[in-house]
C-alpha cells in the first residue's frame, strides 16, 4: 500500500499499490469491491473533491486521471 483515500460520497475507500493495482473498498465491512491493474507502479493518489476522478503518481514521474466508474466499485 503506497497511498489512499476516502471517497466521502460512497463510503469506500481506494487504495494505490506498488505493484499497480488500485483497490476499492467498502468501509462498512472493510471488505474488497474490486482490484484493478491500472498500469503503475503508483507513488501518490489523490481524489477529486466530487469523488469522480483520481488522480495517480507513477514512479516514472507521469501523472494519469482516471475516472472513478471505471474503477469496480466505485458508483454513486
Amino acid at each position: 500500500l503506497v497511498s489512499l483515500a476516502v471517497l466521502d460520497a460512497t463510503q469506500q475507500l481506494l487504495t494505490a499499490h506498488a505493484d499497480g493495482t488500485l483497490k476499492t473498498w467498502q468501509l462498512a465491512d472493510r471488505k474488497p469491491l474490486a482490484t484493478i491493474n491500472a498500469g503503475g507502479p503508483f507513488d501518490q493518489l489523490a481524489v477529486t473533491r466530487d469523488g469522480k476522478k483520481a488522480l495517480v503518481a507513477n514512479r516514472d514521474k507521469s501523472l494519469r486521471v482516471l475516472q472513478l466508474a471505471q474503477v469496480g466499485g466505485c458508483r454513486r
